[in-house]
């Protein structure tokens, strides 16, 4: 007959509840570490580099349209671009089209019709610099970069 003392003194096979209840949250907190030191930052960097390829198709597709035309970039917006199909439909829609829910706008400066003005919109502080960091023509205020090209 089996005594007492060697009925508690088996040996424990496996984990207990409590010890993988322990261990699951301690993965998911460096799993949140993790996230905030190494992958937010790459896609802050994605983001801005997406916006910049689309900046310079909008330059590109404004620099097309106004190729002889008399009265520079009058007339001119983002809208009209597209639908003239100088540019990407995602951009014409007006609404959120920017990698973080901003617009982009594209038309004459308010002192000349033969410089373009192009703008981004609602932009976080450090991708507002980095995207005019990117081009010498871009400025940023606040959350807003806007790039001046004079038609050459």
């Amino acid at each position: 007959m089996k005594t007492m003392k060697t009925m508690n003194t088996r040996k424990q096979k496996g984990f207990t509840l409590m010890e993988i209840g322990i261990s699951l949250i301690a993965i998911m907190v460096l799993t949140g570490l993790l996230f905030e030191t190494v992958i937010t930052p790459f896609m802050g960097k994605q983001r801005v580099n997406e916006t910049s390829t689309e900046v310079t198709s909008i330059i590109a597709g404004s620099m097309d349209w106004v190729v002889g035309r008399e009265d520079g970039f009058d007339g001119m917006t983002v809208t009209v671009l597209s639908d003239d199909n100088y540019i990407a439909d995602s951009f014409a829609t007006g609404v959120g089209e920017t990698p973080w829910g901003g617009n982009y706008t594209a038309g004459p400066a308010a002192a000349d019709d033969f410089i373009l003005e192009v703008t981004v919109t609602a932009l976080p502080a450090e991708a507002c610099n980095r995207l005019a960091d990117k081009s010498p023509q871009a400025v940023c205020a606040g959350t807003t970069v806007t790039y001046t090209i004079p038609v050459t």
